[in-house]
């Protein structure tokens, strides 16, 4: 029997919208100094979320590795980002 979380599948729907509205405004976005970090941190994030949801559906325990990788990998690149030198002559942000 397939275990579905219906808060999961709502949270991962969320979050591909997120990530589209990032493309739609990358022009925004890369405004932001060290805004690949950030990014590549949000695709780790979303990659997590949807390991979490199909794990249900195959492979449940090398996909449980994973996506706990991939949340941590999310959390490594936010940590860079935040102690990373900033770009000469720019702020933090």
């Amino acid at each position: 029997m397939v275990d579905l979380n219906y808060g999961e599948i709502i949270a991962l729907i969320l979050g591909v919208f997120v990530m589209l509205a990032i493309v739609a405004r990358l022009d925004q976005v890369s405004r932001l100094d060290g805004w690949r970090w950030l990014v590549a941190a949000y695709c780790c994030l979303l990659a997590g979320g949807l390991l979490t949801v199909s794990e249900a559906l195959a492979f449940g325990a090398q996909q449980n590795v994973i996506e706990h990788l991939c949340y941590t990998a999310s959390v490594i690149l936010v940590t860079c980002w935040i102690w990373r030198r900033p770009s000469e002559g720019r702020g933090a942000l």
